[in-house]
């Protein structure tokens, strides 16, 4: 499939997704009218490759990965997913998610960044300031791709970038020293959660981002409810998970706090 021409062809085409993950890019997808395909994730909870390439089909327009995914902060194994993404992208557009790229300390893990450096025509790579820079607030991401498909992008793109955001996120980069003390100060927050987790038997996925995803054995909305009286705001449902909680990291004082009213509320 020719560079020029993908965008337009979302419309008229399908796009493939794992489910649960991340909905902002997907609920655009919806509005165009183009179909979804969502492919659950297997019982480990990983996103299924296999099982998304079997949905592919001829209007297959694009696949959206996101990777680390979310709200399940698992990772796909970068040699299957480089293999995925070059099969994949000789006929169709591959987005790939990387927001939570900067939290990952995995030797499984890999950027596929360097296939857009080797000139592949139909990968998209997104990366935002919204998570280990915080911030959210100010609406800065950034996309890579083949030159002549971020000038179709662009063509394309609604809204405009802010001074406040762009001059934040320049200097948050340039700061490493502060993205090393988020990095600690995350790891510190999961090793409390994970620490529960264990101590009361409770399934969860290892993290590879800021936010741990644990089975809580109860309907979301009443442990919402039960940890929001306790001034503690979690995640909503993410069906079919809807006994599983997502619950992001702060500091590690206020962890401990988080893990002190679950074990009081379900210990």
């Amino acid at each position: 499939m020719r560079v020029g021409g993908l965008i337009a062809s979302l419309k008229q085409g399908s796009v493939i997704c794992p489910d649960p993950t991340f909905g902002g890019l997907l609920e655009y997808v919806e509005d165009m009218g183009t179909e979804l395909i969502r492919v659950p994730v297997n019982n480990n909870l990983e996103t299924d490759l296999d099982a998304m390439y079997r949905a592919i089909r001829p209007d297959t327009s694009m696949v959206y990965l996101c990777n680390p995914n979310n709200p399940i902060p698992g990772l796909i194994e970068k040699n299957a997913l480089r293999d995925f993404v070059l099969e994949v992208s000789r006929d169709r557009l591959v987005y790939i998610d990387e927001a939570y790229h900067e939290f990952v300390d995995d030797p499984a893990y890999g950027s596929m960044m360097d296939l857009i450096r080797d000139g592949h025509n139909n990968i998209i790579i997104s990366r935002t300031a919204s998570k280990i820079h915080g911030l959210a607030a100010l609406r800065i991401g950034f996309a890579y791709a083949h030159p002549d498909l971020i000038t179709e992008i662009n063509n394309k793109m609604t809204g405009q970038l802010n001074i406040a955001g762009m001059k934040a996120a320049y200097a948050s980069y340039q700061d490493t020293e502060f993205q090393r003390y988020t990095l600690q100060q995350n790891r510190k927050s999961l090793d409390i959660m994970n620490a529960m987790c264990d101590e009361m038997g409770i399934r969860y996925v290892k993290s590879h981002a800021n936010f741990t995803f644990i089975e809580t054995g109860r309907d979301i909305a009443e442990v919402s409810a039960a940890m929001r009286e306790a001034g503690i705001l979690i995640g909503r449902a993410f069906p079919p998970f809807n006994n599983w909680a997502r619950i992001s990291m702060a500091k590690p004082e206020e962890m401990q706090y988080v893990v002190q009213v679950y074990k009081r509320l379900y210990g």
